[in-house]
This record gives C-alpha cells, sequence and structure tokens, in this order.
C-alpha cells in the first residue's frame, strides 16, 4: 500500500489567499494604487472628451465666425458706397480703396466658406445690416455734417472688423488661416490710416 504521509497536501489545506485590492509596481499601498486608477481613468477620459467635441464642433463653431466676417464685410461694403454723398475729395478716394480691399477679403471669407461647404446666401450676408447708420447719414446731410459724420461710422465699422478678425485669428489653430487673417488685419490698419480723424 502506498504511503500517503510521504505526500504534502497542505496546499489543500491551507491555499495561498490571492492577494486582495489593486497593486501598482511604484505604489504598495492598495487604497492609494486605486485612487491614482481612477484619477487617471478620469484625466484620460475628460481629454478623450475634450478632443471629440474639439473635432465635431470646433469646426462648426469656426466656420461661423467666418460667416459673422462676411456679414461684417458686407456692410463695410454697404456703406462705404454711400461716399457719393461726402464733398471731401480724400473722404471719396478712402471710401473706393476701402471698397476694393474689403470686397477681395469678402471674395476669400466667402471661398473658405465655399471649400468647408458653407455658402452663404445674399440675404444672409445683410444680416448686420445698421439700419441706424442710414438714418445717421441722411441727418447728416440735412445737417451739412455730412463727412464728419460718415468718417465716424467708418472708422468704426473698421475698427470692430479689425477687432472681429483678431477674435478669429486667436481661435484658429490652421496656420495658413491665420497667416490670411494676419494679412486682413493688415490690410485694414492700413485702411483706417487713409481716412481722416475728422474731416477739416
Amino acid at each position: 500500500m502506498p504511503n500517503y504521509s510521504q505526500h504534502d497536501y497542505s496546499f489543500i489545506l491551507n491555499p495561498k489567499q490571492p492577494k486582495k485590492g489593486i497593486h501598482l509596481g511604484f505604489v504598495k499601498d492598495p487604497f492609494i494604487a486605486k485612487i491614482i486608477l481612477i484619477v487617471g481613468g478620469a484625466v484620460v477620459f475628460m481629454f478623450i472628451t475634450w478632443l471629440v467635441v474639439a473635432l465635431v464642433f470646433g469646426g462648426k463653431n469656426n466656420v461661423e465666425l467666418f460667416v459673422s466676417l462676411a456679414q461684417r464685410e458686407e456692410e463695410i461694403l454697404r456703406i462705404s458706397a454711400m461716399s457719393r454723398d461726402a464733398t471731401s475729395q480724400q473722404i471719396k478716394n478712402a471710401a473706393i480703396n476701402t471698397q476694393l480691399s474689403v470686397k477681395s477679403y469678402q471674395n476669400k471669407t466667402t471661398s473658405y466658406l465655399e471649400r468647408r461647404d458653407r455658402k452663404v446666401k445674399p440675404e444672409e450676408l445683410t444680416l448686420r445690416r445698421d439700419a441706424t447708420v442710414d438714418g445717421r447719414l441722411k441727418q447728416a446731410k440735412e445737417a451739412s455734417v455730412f463727412d464728419s459724420v460718415y468718417i465716424t461710422i467708418m472708422r468704426a465699422q473698421l475698427t470692430a472688423y479689425a477687432n472681429e478678425l483678431k477674435n478669429v485669428f486667436d481661435s484658429e489653430t490652421n496656420s495658413n488661416l491665420r497667416l490670411e487673417l494676419a494679412k486682413k488685419y493688415e490690410g485694414v490698419q492700413l485702411l483706417l490710416k487713409q481716412w481722416p480723424e475728422s474731416s477739416s
């Protein structure tokens, strides 16, 4: 008869208990390891969520900023065409230069939007039309102060346009678009220099 007493059956009677908890190589305390994993997982999840939101919605929001730019450009074009009532040739020249430059800028803006499959209809372009401008210029003409009021309006429009360009530049990540926006901004600064501070 075989002698079973020679065999060691302690592994059945006293099995090794599996280690409980989460263990990281550099952290021995299971509780701290669990905290690290939870925090790390939350950070990774937030990063992935941010990335998805940026990819899905960021581009759309940026496209709408360019739509707003095109609308601002349209309003500047409309107002610059009103220079026919100005008496100063300097003002008329500044208006013509503004019209030509801004039309070129708007063409680039709408071309970008078309590449992004965002067509802007003519009626949408006019949504930023400021009816108060027409009233102010009408009153200015009747009061024989058209030139000074017109200068104030055009300078305000160009300044607002420059600020919008800067905001879009700051939110844009594409280097080519940023370069294009910077060129427009510099162009607007040059246009502003053509407009006198006041009609003399």
